[in-house]
């Protein structure tokens, strides 16, 4: 178990929203995270770490300077974390088909984040939160389904109720 995925998805449940620079940072890690050992699996851990946290990195910057862009970024972010979680639930392993899958669901969650910024990024936000806790369990197909749903759920809500959005004119 992986006990930094866990508290990188806790934090998006929780703050995602909020700290969209630290949503931007955890979500490319996490990229990092799933596509290093694809592509070098037999590269030491701490290389395939490294561009997890350069990935990461990469995110937060782009975050802090240019925020329209980091709000299609996020999007990428969440819809390639989200369809490589996808990916395994179906149990594909082929690196190319996972990249495939990877990019057509980051291209989707660009667009969603653009059309609809706000809302979209406490989705996607709350998605990938739940997504990277409930990687880490090994129930059941159902149960998982279940667990990502609720936490899911919760996170949104959490963060609309008590992060409520600064409106920017």
């Amino acid at each position: 178990m992986h006990i930094y995925n866990i508290i990188a998805g806790v934090m998006l449940l929780l703050f995602g929203r909020k700290l969209f620079w630290l949503f931007l940072g955890i979500a490319g890690f996490l990229i990092g995270m799933e596509i290093a050992p694809m592509f070098f699996g037999d590269e030491p851990r701490w290389i395939q770490l490294a561009i997890a946290v350069a990935t990461g990195c990469l995110g937060a910057i782009v975050a802090i300077l240019a925020q329209r862009l980091a709000f299609a970024l996020g999007g990428f972010f969440a819809g390639m974390y989200l369809a490589l979680g996808v990916g395994h639930f179906f149990a594909l392993t082929e690196a190319n088909t996972m990249l495939f899958i990877a990019l057509g669901g980051g291209i989707i969650g660009a667009i969603i984040a653009t059309l609809i910024m706000d809302t979209a990024i406490t989705i996607l936000v709350c998605l990938v939160g739940a997504g990277a806790i409930v990687g880490e369990f090994h129930f059941s197909q159902a149960m998982q389904i279940l667990i990502f749903l609720l936490l899911a759920g919760a996170g949104f809500i959490f963060q609309e109720k008590l992060w409520p959005a600064v409106r920017k004119e």
